[in-house]
C-alpha cells in the first residue's frame, strides 16, 4: 500500500525530531555525560577499559559489586559512566588468583588497563607435570634458542639429561653427559650444538644431531701460537660459538687474547688471533663486544675488524668478567665486577655510568625497556615512548620496591623481603614485555610494571626455588626445587 503526501511528511518530519532529540544525547554520552535522574542533572562521568593478554570469560567487580562478565571469544571490556573518583578492581575466573588494582576514574577520561595477566594458581591446577622424584636431586640448567630443549642436572653424580619441551614430564629422559660437575652451558643459534664448562674449567662441545650417538670432544686447555718463530702456550680461559660459520668457535685465552678457531672435530686447528688485552667479552648481533684491560669498551665484526670505540668511563676492572649485553636493535648494557651498570642507546657513541649495585639486567624481546635488578629493588628504564597508557616516554626510570613495602594498597601484597631475603633473579614475561618474574629464596613472583593504583604483585611458587624458566614458545613456566624440575602452562 503506497503513502499519501501527507503520511510521508509525517513520517519525514517525526524522523527529523528524532534525529534532533537523540542526537545531542549521543553527543553528550560520548563525551561521558549522562543525566541523574535523581539530582535532575548532568553528570560528567569517565570510564575503565580492561584487557587481558593472557585469558578471556573472566568476571569484573567494582567495589565488590559484580559488574561484568566478559565472553570467551573477548578479553577486553569498557565499563562507562562511572563518576570521578577510585575504584577497587577486580577480575576473578576459576584456576587463576585474582586480580585487583585500584584504578582512579577523570571525567572524560578513559582510564585504559591493558595487558592484564591472569596467573594461574598452582592449588588449583592439576596439570603440572614434572621430572624427577621426591629423593632426586634434579636441577633446571638451561634451554635451547627456540625452546624445544630443556637441560637437567642431576646434582648427586653431575650426570646432565636432555627433555623435550614437547613431552615434558611424559617422555624419558635423554642422557648426555655422565658423572661430571657442568656448571654452565652455552648453545649455537640452531639449538644443535652444545659447549659445557666444568668447575675444573675443562670444556667439552657436543652435536646433539647425532643422539643417540654422543658425540662429545674435549676442547683444548691450552692454545698454541706461533710468534717470532717461536711457540707460545696459553691456558684457553672460555669458549664460545661464531655466528659466523656452523663449524666455528671463539676462544679466549689467560693473556685476553681472542682468536678464532675453525674445529671441525679436530683439536689441532689452527686458531686465527683477532683482538688482544681482553678483560671481557659479550656478544651481540654479528658483533663482539670488548672491555679491553686498559679500560676503553669497544664494539667489533665477528671478524675482529671495524673496531669502534664507545668510550672508557670508569668501567671497574677485575678478574670477575663484567656481564655485556645487547638488544635486537643495538643499544647496550654493561655491569663491572662492582655492580657498576653502564648504558648506552642505540645511535649513541659513548656509553655512560647508570647506577650502582647491579646485579644482573635483560633487554626485552622488543628492544623498548631494559630491566635491572639489585639485592631488593628492581628497576625499569624506558628505552622507546610507549604507545598506550600510561604514555610514559623514553628515559622513564621506575622502581618496583621489595623491601617490606607495600605495593599494591588495594590487596596488600608485594615482594616483602625480609632481611636475609634478596632477589636472586628477574626476567621479563615476553609474552606482553609488561611483567616480570623475580625469583627470591622463598619462591617465584610475578609483578606488572604499572604503578597506577600500586604495582600488582603475586607469588604463583611459594617455597624454594633453585632457577626457573619461562618459555615464551611453549606459554609454559619451567623450575626446580632441588628434587624435581617442573612445567605450568600458562
Amino acid at each position: 500500500m503506497s503513502l499519501t503526501k501527507t503520511k510521508r511528511r509525517i513520517i519525514f518530519y517525526l524522523s527529523v525530531l528524532i534525529f534532533l532529540v537523540i542526537t545531542p544525547a549521543v553527543i553528550l554520552y560520548s563525551l561521558g555525560y549522562y543525566y541523574n535522574l535523581k539530582n535532575q542533572t548532568l553528570i560528567k562521568t569517565g570510564g575503565i577499559f580492561l584487557k587481558s593478554s593472557n585469558a578471556s570469560g573472566y568476571r569484573i567487580f567494582l567495589n565488590n559489586n559484580f559488574a561484568k562478565e566478559i565472553s570467551f571469544i573477548t578479553s577486553g571490556a569498557l565499563l562507562g559512566n562511572l563518576d570521578e573518583g577510585e575504584y577497587a578492581v577486580e577480575i576473578k575466573k576459576d584456576g587463576f588468583l585474582m586480580w585487583s588494582k585500584t584504578i582512579k576514574v577523570q571525567k572524560e577520561i578513559v582510564t585504559e588497563i591493558r595487558n592484564i595477566l591472569l596467573l594461574p594458581d598452582i592449588a588449583q591446577n592439576k596439570t603440572q607435570s614434572t621430572h624427577g622424584t621426591t629423593t632426586a636431586n634434579f636441577a633446571l640448567l638451561s634451554i635451547s634458542p627456540d625452546e624445544s630443549k630443556i637441560i637437567i642436572r642431576d646434582q648427586k653424580d653431575g650426570a646432565l639429561y636432555l627433555a623435550e619441551s614437547g613431552g615434558f614430564g611424559k617422555n624419558p629422559l635423554t642422557s648426555l653427559f655422565s658423572k661430571h660437575n657442568i656448571i654452565q652451558i652455552w648453545w649455537n643459534n640452531n639449538s644443535q650444538k652444545l659447549i659445557f664448562k666444568e668447575a675444573s674449567e675443562i670444556w667439552h662441545l657436543m652435536n646433539l644431531a647425532s643422539l643417540p650417538k654422543k658425540d662429545i670432544i674435549e676442547l683444548p686447555e691450552k692454545i698454541t701460537y706461533r710468534q717470532d718463530n717461536n711457540e707460545i702456550t696459553l691456558k684457553a680461559m672460555s669458549y664460545a660459538f661464531d655466528k659466523s660459520g656452523f663449524d666455528k668457535l671463539f676462544v679466549l685465552d689467560e693473556s685476553g687474547r681472542l682468536s678464532g678457531m675453525d674445529f671441525k672435530n679436530d683439536q689441532n686447528s689452527s686458531t686465527t688471533a683477532l683482538l688482544e688485552n681482553i678483560n671481557s667479552l659479550g656478544f651481540g648481533e654479528n658483533k663482539i663486544l670488548a672491555l679491553f684491560k686498559n679500560g676503553f669498551f669497544a664494539r667489533t665484526g665477528l671478524d675482529g675488524k671495524n673496531t669502534e670505540v664507545l668510550g672508557r668511563q670508569g668501567v671497574y676492572l677485575s678478574k670477575e668478567a663484567a656481564k655485556i649485553g645487547e638488544s635486537k636493535n643495538g643499544d647496550i648494557y654493561l655491569i663491572d665486577a662492582s655492580g657498576g651498570l653502564f648504558f648506552m642507546q642505540n645511535g649513541g657513541t659513548e656509553i655512560q655510568p647508570f647506577d650502582g649495585a647491579v646485579l644482573g639486567a635483560e633487554f626485552d624481546s622488543e628492544a623498548k625497556k631494559l630491566l635491572y635488578w639489585k639485592e631488593s629493588e628492581l628497576h625499569i628504564l624506558f628505552i622507546k615512548d610507549e604507545s598506550y597508557q600510561p604514555y610514559r616516554k623514553a628515559g622513564t626510570h621506575i622502581k618496583i620496591p621489595a623491601a617490606s613495602e607495600k605495593i599494591n594498597p588495594s590487596t596488600s601484597s608485594g615482594l616483602t623481603l625480609s632481611k636475609v631475603e634478596r632477589v636472586k633473579k628477574a626476567a621479563w614475561y615476553d609474552d606482553d614485555n609488561e611483567h616480570i618474574m623475580v625469583l627470591t629464596q622463598k619462591g617465584i613472583f610475578v609483578s606488572d610494571i604499572d604503578d597506577r593504583g600500586g604495582f600488582f604483585v603475586k607469588k604463583i611458587i611459594d617455597g624454594f626455588a633453585q632457577n626457573f624458566i619461562y618459555s615464551t614458545q611453549n606459554q609454559k613456566l619451567y623450575w626446580s626445587d632441588g628434587r624435581m624440575v617442573y612445567e605450568m602452562a600458562f
